[in-house]
């Protein structure tokens, strides 16, 4: 039924392409390069300041920001979290 088993949500894409391809190129915005692990990681850094803040699962969460590679982060670890984006 799913094409890839290991992504059932859209936090786990950064955790599966970390897995396979981690070097590979995720995200480049205004001269940054964001490698899929960096990006995993920092997704999951969000989640657990978002958990740490006290957001609850299938809370909502805004973000108010310019489009950056930031909005990307900010979405899969809120996603990773179990919020809604």
């Amino acid at each position: 039924m799913w094409l890839y088993k290991e992504i059932r949500t859209l936090g786990d894409y950064p955790t599966y392409h970390a897995r396979h391809t981690p070097g590979r190129l995720a995200l480049n915005y205004d001269g940054r390069d964001t490698s899929y692990a960096e990006l995993d990681q920092l997704a999951g850094l969000t989640a657990a300041g978002l958990a740490a803040a006290g957001v609850a699962v299938g809370e909502r969460v805004v973000y108010l920001g310019k489009n950056s590679d930031d909005y990307f982060i900010a979405l899969f670890g809120t996603a990773r979290h179990g919020a809604c984006f």
